[in-house]
């Protein structure tokens, strides 16, 4: 057979420019470092070769393969598509060398077959041993291997010795690896459509004995003025990656030729039967077959790269797409027509669902209040076999509710993109939820998912309760009348601390006085704990007391800070300035005066008297008094405190107030009211002044006699006794 070099031909397929890449032919690489040697040994792998295992599967593929030489068949060493078929075994040859001087022990060699459009993908690796190498010394090692996903793939080899190797850095070789999903010899045409003049020709071939020809042979000419099909059967190409990184296409051997005005177009075909066309081919490759053929096929440059291979845009590959092959003839002159063989399609697959698993489980939860944010730790693990960016949702979530999540560096993750993982690679993940405010208390149940990118059916479900956690906030009741204290003294007082939260809490307090003048202080009693229990709508007071220096002018202000913590929530906590003050030192008198003591305190059983007392503000400001009487009670006596409201008194004026005693109705003469002591609180000061105790009131004895006559005789008798009641 005969080989016309094609690369002249580019020009008959600007079509071919589309947008998927092309696998480039590029030639193996062999990383080298320097050759610095300290054991004496150095591997590298130097060649890979590529041979079919079968007679049969050589025969029908070998024509634009990678393995060469082929016999009776002039092509160059580097025109070839393919490296291998999907679905047919082929043996993996590595050339292994010692570059060192001493024997290297024994070998380990690796093989990955790696898919180019997924970030982690093996379909293929495995390990062979092989003896050890003398330096300077080589020998090979096959694998037979069989690929599962047609595409442009890249082949890892890597050559591990026992030993320290000198120089690592050429121990590992790498280069593109291709695998076609479809291969036709042209040798059965049943399940394809052909129209007009579309057969199989035996005048020429290449693999199978047989060619796709239009025409009627090589010694006839094809009819004018017609228009012959040949169409593929519908492939299932709907698995293609969506944006490959490489050529995607068809291409083929040809020879044959056509007058002007004549020629065979090749149009790709998706579900939707549009058509589109990908280049044509015309005019004269070999008119005469007597001394053999001269075959030719394609060089189209795409992306950088030069292949046989047109690319085909990828959005007509569908789940029912066809490539048809179209030839039309004017009405005048007419040829022998064209032959095709060796049909090869190559296009990325993706990756199938059972090479993908997702598994995930729970870590930890932290639940939040509601309108704060709370977090669920979720482990995820990549079960399958190729790197996959994980999606993570929730389902089941309340309306309002807001959720994002995050790495366990704090870094967001988007929600789009996911989490990548490799195979069996697992990365703890923060979902982050923040309950509306208005969220009721208790548990709610949802369901986390983790999704492929690749397949929605490929995901993990994990049942997750999270808590709505009832607020426990402490609240300071700043008081409505300011505590005061005259200069000089210590004086008690109370704050209110209140649990606005839902739920009982311990709550921590602290006093900030760094704002207070020197000589000021202000301090918990010293009965009160600094930690007190707080329940909801049960305020607790808390003892607190304050200290005003000798020399504080009345009526300063000066204020502290309150601070309330929640033990189960550090985050809630409350602060308030109080003010607090310095007041007057009230000097005043309460008691009777000689008027009001120098009078009859005795009652009758039954009867009330009032009770008078004087108050002297002897101050020189003026002062306001609340008033009472102090007293224990005994028996049946009643005692009624003043009614009458605060006395505000100017310096050195006075007034009075009165208190009442009642004797109880059986009182005996002689009883004696308890004692009263009359005590005055100063408003401004604080201050509580008390009087002198009084007792003075008694039940009085009460004389009543009368005498009556009973009986007595009606005359009296004279020397006789009388008797007379």
């Amino acid at each position: 057979m005969k080989y016309m070099p094609a690369f002249a031909l580019v020009v008959l397929f600007v079509t071919a420019s589309l947008a998927p890449m092309a696998e480039p032919m590029d030639m193996e690489t062999v990383m080298t470092a320097p050759s610095a040697r300290a054991s004496g040994v150095d591997l590298t792998i130097t060649s890979v070769g590529f041979s079919y295992t079968t007679g049969i599967d050589e025969g029908r593929y070998r024509m634009f393969s990678s393995n060469h030489p082929i016999p009776n068949f002039d092509r160059p060493a580097e025109l070839y598509v393919v490296d291998a078929v999907i679905d047919v075994p082929i043996f993996v040859e590595l050339t292994v060398e010692n570059l060192g001087t001493n024997p290297s022990g024994t070998i380990d060699v690796t093989l990955k077959i790696l898919h180019n459009e997924y970030q982690q993908f093996e379909m293929v690796n495995t390990t062979l041993q092989m003896a050890s190498l003398n330096g300077g010394s080589s020998n090979t090692i096959g694998f037979t291997i069989t690929p599962n996903y047609a595409g442009n793939h890249s082949l890892e080899a890597r050559a591990s010795a026992g030993v320290v190797d000198d120089s690592p850095g050429n121990d590992q070789f790498n280069r593109h690896f291709t695998v076609a999903s479809h291969y036709f010899n042209c040798d059965d045409l049943t399940l394809w459509t052909t129209t007009n003049e579309w057969r199989l020709s035996t005048d020429t071939s290449l693999s199978q004995g047989s060619a796709c020809h239009v025409g009627n042979g090589q010694t006839s000419t094809y009819s004018a003025s017609t228009m012959s099909v040949l169409q593929t059967p519908a492939f299932d190409m709907s698995d293609a990656v969506d944006s490959p990184t490489r050529t995607n296409g068809i291409t083929f051997f040809y020879t044959g030729s056509s007058q002007q005005g004549d020629d065979l177009k090749l149009y790709i075909e998706d579900a939707g039967g549009i058509n589109t066309e990908l280049g044509s081919i015309t005019g004269l490759v070999d008119q005469s077959f007597f001394d053999g053929a001269s075959w030719q096929t394609f060089s189209v440059t795409n992306q950088g790269a030069t292949s046989p291979l047109i690319p085909a845009p990828i959005s007509e590959f569908t789940s029912s797409t066809k490539f048809r092959f179209v030839f039309t003839s004017d009405a005048l002159n007419e040829d022998i027509g064209f032959w095709m063989d060796d049909i090869v399609i190559v296009y990325d697959q993706k990756v199938k669902p059972i090479e993908y698993a997702i598994s995930s489980a729970g870590v930890s939860t932290t639940g939040a209040l509601p309108g704060e944010w709370g977090s669920v730790g979720i482990a995820l693990t990549n079960n399958g076999n190729i790197s996959d960016f994980v999606i993570p949702s929730v389902e089941n979530l309340p309306n309002d509710w807001d959720v994002y999540y995050a790495h366990e560096s704090g870094v967001s993750i988007n929600a789009q993109s996911g989490v990548l993982l490799a195979p069996g690679e697992t990365k703890t993940i923060q979902m982050n939820l923040m309950p509306d405010e208005n969220a009721s208390i208790g548990f709610n149940q949802l369901t986390f998912k983790a999704t492929s990118s690749q397949y929605q059916t490929v995901n993990s479900t994990l049942p997750v309760q999270f808590q709505v956690l009832p607020d426990r906030e402490p609240f300071i009741v700043i008081p409505e009348q300011r505590p005061s204290c005259p200069p000089g003294y210590t004086c008690p007082f109370e704050i209110e601390v209140q649990n606005i939260g839902d739920a009982t809490d311990v709550f921590d307090l602290t006093i900030d006085q760094q704002s207070l003048p020197q000589g000021w202080s202000v301090q918990f009693s010293w009965t009160q704990d600094t930690s007190v229990l707080v329940r909801p709508d049960q305020p607790v007071l808390v003892g607190m007391s304050m200290t005003v220096p000798v020399d504080a002018t009345p009526d300063t202000v000066v204020a502290f800070k309150l601070h309330a913590t929640s033990q189960n929530n550090s985050m809630k906590h409350h602060s308030v300035e109080i003010d607090v003050s310095a007041s007057m030192i009230s000097e005043a008198y309460v008691g009777m005066s000689s008027v009001q003591a120098n009078q009859d305190w005795s009652i009758n059983a039954g009867e009330t008297v009032e009770v008078s007392f004087t108050i002297w503000n002897n101050a020189s400001r003026q002062d306001i008094f609340s008033m009472g009487v102090e007293y224990q009670p005994a028996g049946m006596w009643q005692i009624e405190q003043p009614n009458r409201p605060d006395a505000v008194i100017n310096p050195g004026g006075i007034t009075t107030f009165t208190a009442k005693i009642t004797a109880p109705e059986n009182a005996q003469a002689g009883d004696i009211a308890p004692p009263i002591t009359p005590s005055i609180t100063s408003q401004r000061s604080g201050m509580t002044i008390t009087g002198e105790e009084f007792s003075m009131v008694s039940v009085r004895t009460i004389s009543d006699l009368s005498l009556s006559l009973v009986e007595a005789p009606n005359k009296l008798r004279p020397g006789t006794s009388n008797k007379v009641i």
